[in-house]
Order: C-alpha cells, then structure tokens, then sequence
C-alpha cells in the first residue's frame, strides 16, 4: 500500500494480515511443514486452462473448416475476428485466446486450399 500516512482501516488490515501470519506460521511450525513456492513451467499452467471439451470442440471445428465451400471461409474469417475482438474488449481472454487460435487454423486451411 501506498499512502501519505497509515489510516484507519489500512491499520486494521495490517494488523488482521499480522494476525493471520503468525497463526498461519504457529501452525506450520506445529505441523512441521515448510511452505515452498509454486514451480511450474508455463507451458503446465497454459495447458490447464484446455479441457477435453475444448479439444472436442476444436475436432469439431476443423471438421466444419474442411466441409466449406469457397465463399463460406471469408465470411467465418470476419466473423471470428469480429467476434474475438469483442471478447478481447470484455476482457474474456480466455475467449478471445481460443478465437484467434480458431481464426488460424482457419487461414492456414483457407491457404492450404489455394495451393
């Protein structure tokens, strides 16, 4: 916290944060446990946000992908970009995140079918 000068209530909020770390270290020592901080690649905390559902969904939309015609992928391209800014502006990243991993793979398919 940052201020001028310690008022009221942040006073109480120190003291009830003091309050609860000595109670939560006279437990530790009582238990005998050393806490240790989280280790995790990033890679283990992005996968955790992917559930199956998510990748039956991603199956699902390939397929769709590869069944359009030639005019059809234009369209889903502005729609998904549109669709993922408008999340992104909610602050649904996690939405928005899995849009513009759609929106790829349907311009890399888009490409692929130019070839």
């Amino acid at each position: 916290m940052y201020a001028d000068r310690i008022t009221d209530s942040m006073k109480r909020a120190m003291d009830e944060t003091e309050r609860r770390r000595s109670k939560q270290i006279a437990f530790n020592t009582a238990h005998g446990i050393v806490p240790k901080g989280v280790e995790k690649k990033i890679k283990d905390i992005i996968d955790g946000v992917y559930s199956p559902d998510a990748q039956r969904k991603e199956l699902v939309d390939e397929a769709r992908v590869a069944m359009m015609d030639e005019k059809t992928p234009a369209k889903e391209l502005k729609r998904l970009e549109k669709e993922m800014l408008e999340a992104a502006r909610n602050l649904e990243f996690e939405k928005a995140a899995r849009l513009r991993d759609e929106l790829k793979a349907l311009k890399e398919k888009a490409r692929l079918n130019e070839l």
